[in-house]
C-alpha cells in the first residue's frame, strides 16, 4: 500500500504542478473533440487473448472501474474512450482481475488531467513495477495533431525486463531522481496508441 500511495502521490503531483516544456501552446481538440473523452487505440500483441480496462483510483485510495472491460484478441486491435479529465487513471491489462485485483503489480499505463498557467492537458506514464509479468513490455504513442511534436509529447517504450527510468516506472524509487518517466502534454484533448507486449 505505501508503494501506491507514494507512485499515487507523486501521480497527483505532477499533474498539479508540472510546468510545459514550451509554454507557447494553447488547447489542441483530438478527433474525439465533440465530448469529454478521447480516444486510446489498444493493440495486443501478446501470444494471446488479453482483457482490457480502465481503473481511476480516487482521492481516498479507492479503486473504480471506468468502463466495461474489452477482450482483445492476439495481434487485435480495438480503441476505446477514457475521461479527458479524470485524475488517477490506468489502463490495465488484467481486467479479467476485477476492481480488487487492480493494485496487483502489473503493466500500466497511467494517465490523468493536468492543467499549468492556462494550458491543458494530459499527464502519462509507463508503469511496470517489481513483479510484472517480465514476458510482457508496453509502449505508448500520443497520435500528434495541430503543432504538437514528440519533443512536447513524447513516446515512452518499455521492453520486456528492459525499462530505462526515462521511459517508465520501475521501482517507487525512481521519486529520489526527479521522476523522469513522468510526462505532461500540454496541447489539449489527444489521443493515445497502447502497445501491450
Amino acid at each position: 500500500m505505501y508503494t501506491t500511495s507514494l507512485l499515487f502521490s507523486s501521480l497527483c503531483a505532477l499533474m498539479a504542478t508540472a510546468k510545459p516544456i514550451n509554454t507557447n501552446l494553447i488547447e489542441r481538440s483530438s478527433a474525439s473533440s465533440g465530448s469529454d473523452t478521447f480516444n486510446i487505440e489498444i493493440c495486443n500483441n501478446c501470444p494471446s487473448t488479453k482483457q482490457f480496462g480502465i481503473y481511476q483510483v480516487s482521492s481516498s485510495f479507492q479503486m473504480n472501474q471506468m468502463c466495461d472491460p474489452v477482450t482483445i484478441g492476439q495481434n487485435q486491435t480495438q480503441t476505446i474512450s477514457a475521461p479527458y479529465k479524470g485524475i488517477g487513471m490506468r489502463l490495465s491489462g488484467h481486467a479479467e482481475w476485477g476492481t480488487g485485483g487492480q493494485w496487483a503489480h502489473q503493466a500500466l499505463f497511467e494517465f490523468g488531467y493536468s492543467e499549468y498557467n492556462g494550458l491543458a492537458g494530459t499527464a502519462y506514464d509507463l508503469s511496470l513495477m517489481e513483479g510484472t509479468d517480465s514476458d510482457v513490455g508496453l509502449a505508448v504513442y500520443p497520435i500528434l495533431s495541430g503543432d504538437a511534436d514528440s519533443d512536447d509529447c513524447p513516446s515512452k517504450v518499455c521492453l520486456p525486463g528492459n525499462c530505462d527510468a526515462s521511459q517508465g516506472w520501475t521501482n517507487p524509487d525512481q521519486v529520489s531522481d526527479g521522476s523522469p518517466a513522468d510526462t505532461v502534454c500540454y496541447h489539449g484533448k489527444m489521443d493515445f496508441k497502447v502497445v501491450f507486449c
